[in-house]
């Protein structure tokens, strides 16, 4: 912030805490390019009964429906793009 790097690497998880922890908020900082961008699954084994798998898969499109999984999302990164993380 105060000009001793010109650019650093954050993820979004881990930006706001620093920001803040700086006495800064994200609002503070410019982004300029998004070098990856990466999504969290729950991986099931190959021999997971379908039904399994689909109840899964039925609750997560309900929370994602209902707006439950932004709600929850948001209570722990506010700021973050969910994109196409809100689509099935």
């Amino acid at each position: 912030m105060n000009g001793e790097v010109p650019l650093s690497v954050f993820t979004d998880i881990t930006i706001q805490e620093i920001a803040r922890d700086a006495g800064y908020s994200v609002d503070d900082l410019e982004p300029v390019f998004t070098i990856g961008q990466t999504y969290f699954y729950i991986a099931m084994s190959k021999d997971t009964p379908a039904d399994v798998v689909q109840a899964w898969q039925s609750t997560l499109d309900s929370l994602k429906q209902d707006g439950t999984y932004e709600k929850i999302y948001r209570r722990y990164l506010p700021d973050v793009d969910l994109g196409d993380l809100l689509k099935r």
